[in-house]
C-alpha cells in the first residue's frame, strides 16, 4: 500500500508538470489590457500554481502536500506529510528532474527525527516519446538496484499494451487491448501474484 501511494502521487505530479502552466483563458483587464478591446494590449497570461494542500485531523488543519516550482513554473519537488493517530509520522519528499525526454523522480521517506527509511525510498525514471507519451518506467530500490521496468505501447492516443520487464528483458505482458466484432474495447483482466496475497482487477476502457 505504501508503494501504491507513492506511485499514485508520482502520477499526479507528472500530470501537474503539464497542467500547472495553464492560463486563465477568459482573463481580461478593464484597465486596457484586454486583447478584445480596440487598441488593447495582448492579455497577460495568468498562471495559478498549487503550492500547498492541507488536511483536517482531529479538527486541526495540518500540512498535507507542499509543491515547489522552478522559475519556469515547472514542478521540482513535492513533500507529502504523513500522520498516525493524529501525530506527525514523517514526510516523503519527491524531487523531479527533467532532462529532455527523461523524467527522474526520487522518493525519500524520513521520520520526524530525520531518519531515512530505506524501505520507502525509491527512484523512478520515466521516458517519453516525441508526443509526450510515457513509453518506459523504471523503478530502483534505495540501494540503486533496478527492480522493475514497464514498457508502454501507444496507438491513437491511448495505451494499448504494457509489458513488465526485468533487467530490461520483457517477461510478462500485463495487458493488451482487444476489440469485439463491433470495434468496442473489451474489459481487461489483470492478475498479479505476490508472496503474501493475490488479487484480480478488471479495467474497462470507454
Amino acid at each position: 500500500m505504501k508503494l501504491l501511494n507513492t506511485i499514485l502521487w508520482a502520477i499526479v505530479c507528472v500530470c501537474l508538470l503539464s497542467a500547472c502552466g495553464d492560463d486563465d483563458d477568459n482573463h481580461t483587464d478593464n484597465g486596457g489590457n484586454g486583447g478584445n478591446n480596440d487598441g488593447g494590449e495582448t492579455p497577460i497570461e495568468k498562471v495559478t500554481l498549487i503550492t500547498e494542500l492541507k488536511k483536517t485531523i482531529e479538527e486541526k488543519q495540518l500540512p498535507y502536500l507542499e509543491f515547489t516550482y522552478d522559475d519556469n513554473n515547472q514542478l521540482t519537488e513535492v513533500v507529502e506529510y504523513k500522520y498516525f493517530d493524529g501525530k506527525a509520522k514523517g514526510a516523503t519528499t519527491m524531487s523531479f528532474v527533467k532532462n529532455g525526454k527523461l523524467l527522474t523522480v526520487n522518493s525519500v521517506f524520513r521520520d520526524v527525527a530525520g531518519e531515512e527509511d530505506l524501505y520507502e525510498s525509491e527512484k523512478y525514471e520515466m521516458k517519453y516519446d516525441d508526443n509526450g507519451n510515457i513509453i518506459e518506467k523504471k523503478r530502483y530500490n534505495s540501494y540503486g538496484r533496478l527492480q522493475e521496468v514497464y514498457q508502454y505501447t501507444w496507438a491513437k492516443g491511448k495505451i494499448v499494451k504494457i509489458i513488465k520487464a526485468k533487467d530490461e528483458t520483457p517477461f510478462e505482458d500485463l495487458y493488451e487491448l482487444k476489440w469485439d466484432t463491433n470495434g468496442n474495447v473489451l474489459p481487461i483482466s489483470i492478475e498479479e501474484q505476490t508472496a503474501s496475497d493475490s488479487y484480480t482487477s478488471s479495467i474497462t476502457y470507454i
